[in-house]
């Protein structure tokens, strides 16, 4: 299955795009993905929706199956998600396309997916767009090495999250 992460900004220079193409070469390695994202900044919102229209299609059109980050979507464990992009490729989706919003979210436009759409939440904190970015790249490659049983994946809860199963009343 191909990976996508359709953007509707321009990606800048600097540490997040370092990482971003850092996680996409790492990705690589296991399926074939890419970032689409608009070669030049887009001058409005309405712009921004016009493209991730565009881009929705095209994915939809060409047998692939959206997710949409959103703060109201589901918040999957890492092995969720690895799960869900494992049936995504055994149902026979060639694409698994992961959509951001702009400044003010996902525009209502792309409600015509909905019915196709998966909502992701990565939390309900917000976070700077590159960031989400990186986050959901990172999460894609986890979830390849999770379906090869590789190392980079370690599972289970932390020796510390450990010593606090069983107690009771309040901690400082």
């Amino acid at each position: 299955m191909q990976y996508s992460f359709v953007t509707p900004w321009k990606l800048s220079s600097g540490p997040a795009r370092n990482w971003s193409d850092d996680l996409l070469q790492r990705i690589q390695r296991f399926s074939p993905a890419q970032i689409i994202s608009p070669t030049r900044t887009l001058e409005n919102e309405k712009a921004a929706e016009q493209f991730l229209l565009a881009e929705c299609e095209k994915i939809v059109q060409a047998r692939g199956v959206l997710f949409f980050l959103d703060e109201r979507g589901q918040n999957p464990t890492s092995q969720k998600l690895a799960h869900d992009l494992s049936a995504a490729r055994d149902s026979g989706f060639r694409t698994a396309a992961f959509v951001f919003g702009g400044a003010y979210g996902l525009p209502s436009a792309l409600q015509v997916y909905l019915k196709q759409a998966r909502m992701l939440s990565l939390s309900e904190l917000t976070f700077a767009h590159e960031l989400a970015l990186v986050v959901v790249l990172e999460q894609v490659y986890r979830s390849e090495t999770i379906r090869a049983n590789h190392p980079y994946h370690h599972g289970g809860a932390s020796p510390l999250v450990a010593t606090f199963k069983g107690r009771s009343g309040s901690q400082s």
